[in-house]
């Protein structure tokens, strides 16, 4: 009978930040667009020329979400251009329980898993396309 009472469509300041806790974050900001309803969370958005000056090179790349993630991981699709995958492949988004923010993971081999770093974008002209849907 309340499966709708908790409607929501928003937006939220994209940032991209060289830590899952916050850390260095990149001048490049831009709006992402979601909608919530209940407890699910389905966004995108478009983060173009992502600048990493102040970033560290070799920490891990997290973006902000809209909201943080309940009690289970997600994940979501995700593009990246004019990055170095360093042989890597099929880039995801990974977002692990309870975090306000995400990361993007590749393939490094059969069963190898690779977290993206800050020093694999190209600064200023690294764009990220990510439209996912999470649990809140």
């Amino acid at each position: 009978a309340n499966a709708l009472d908790d409607y929501e469509e928003g937006t939220w300041t994209v940032t991209a930040y060289d830590a899952a806790s916050g850390g260095n974050a990149s001048p490049t900001t831009t709006t992402g667009y979601y909608t919530k309803i209940g407890n699910i969370v389905r966004m995108y958005f478009q983060l173009t020329n992502i600048d990493t000056t102040g970033m560290t090179a070799g920490s891990y790349l997290y973006i902000t979400l809209p909201f943080a993630t309940g009690s289970v991981s997600s994940i979501g699709e995700v593009a990246l251009n004019n990055t170095s995958y360093n042989g890597r492949t099929n880039p995801y988004a990974f977002i692990p329980s309870n975090y306000s923010r995400f990361r993007i993971q590749v393939q490094a081999e059969s069963t190898t898993i690779d977290i993206v770093e800050v020093g694999w974008v190209s600064s200023g002209s690294t764009d990220i396309y990510v439209n996912m849907t999470y649990e809140v």
